[in-house]
């Protein structure tokens, strides 16, 4: 009886380190089948997913894989999103960008451009393009385009790409534009400061605004684009709009006066 129930005990001794040698044996297959299957997505000869960039066109699916230190075939397994986006927001075109993956194999790259407030001469005769939170975007030898109205009789000094504008004068002008539209921006050719500290804006259809005070210039833009959606797409041979007064008014070039409702 001790013979039958020694060999009992060992038969199932048996039975369970060949359970275990079975288990261990299925369990190094996975995790060796889960290697190789990952080490093949990520072969950077793999294709696998495509690129998609919004918000802008001045970057290329090249671009991106640089940025995350990858090359062709586009593999988007491999991509560093932290790595593309860092490298967007140190790039003065840029404020900012967001990657995500999408469905069914997307990475998505969304990026916010920087916009072009102003052009501003500076000591060396060359022109510096400021975006509407003061850092400077290019510097140019010539105003090379019509994205911004140009700021005349104020300039910078020793002013360089990425840095950020210190001259409170433009700031100020800065802060008033952020209170307008991006359609009343777009429609200045010209923003200057007179003798009295007055600031004056030029709309491209050749209308001349006097917002008032520079200071006090920021608490106004409410009144300015009431004043600008009142006269633009209208017939009106507007020559000068005054906003220095408690009430605003147009002075047409027939000499005639037509008060804006506050």
């Amino acid at each position: 009886m001790d013979n039958t129930f020694r060999g009992e005990f060992y038969k199932r001794k048996r039975r369970r380190r060949l359970r275990m040698l079975r288990n261990l044996f299925i369990l190094v297959l996975v995790v060796g089948s889960l290697y190789e299957a990952w080490s093949y997505v990520h072969d950077p000869d793999f294709a696998f997913g495509s690129i998609q960039v919004s918000g802008t066109r001045k970057l290329s699916n090249d671009d991106i894989l640089q940025m995350s230190g990858e090359r062709r075939p586009i593999n988007i397994v491999n991509l560093n999103s932290t790595r593309v986006e860092n490298a967007i927001s140190h790039d003065v075109r840029f404020v900012s960008a967001k990657c995500r993956y999408e469905w069914p194999a997307v990475f998505h790259v969304s990026v916010v451009e920087r916009s072009p407030a102003i052009y501003v001469s500076d000591n060396y005769g060359s022109y510096v393009k400021v975006d509407y939170e003061g850092i400077i975007m290019s510097i140019t030898k010539g105003v090379p385009d019509s994205s911004a109205p140009v700021l005349l009789k104020e300039s910078l000094e020793n002013s360089f790409v990425g840095d950020k504008v210190n001259n409170q004068r433009i700031l100020s002008v800065l802060k008033f534009m952020n209170g307008l539209s991006f359609e009343a921006c777009s429609d200045l050719a010209e923003i200057s400061i007179d003798e009295y500290d007055n600031l004056q804006m030029v709309l491209k259809t050749g209308v001349k605004l006097v917002v008032g005070s520079l200071p006090e210039a920021y608490s106004k833009a409410s009144t300015y684009m009431t004043i600008y959606n009142e006269i633009k797409g209208k017939v009106l041979d507007v020559e000068f709009v005054d906003m220095r007064y408690d009430k605003p008014y147009i002075r047409l070039r027939q000499g005639h006066k037509a008060e804006i409702k506050k």
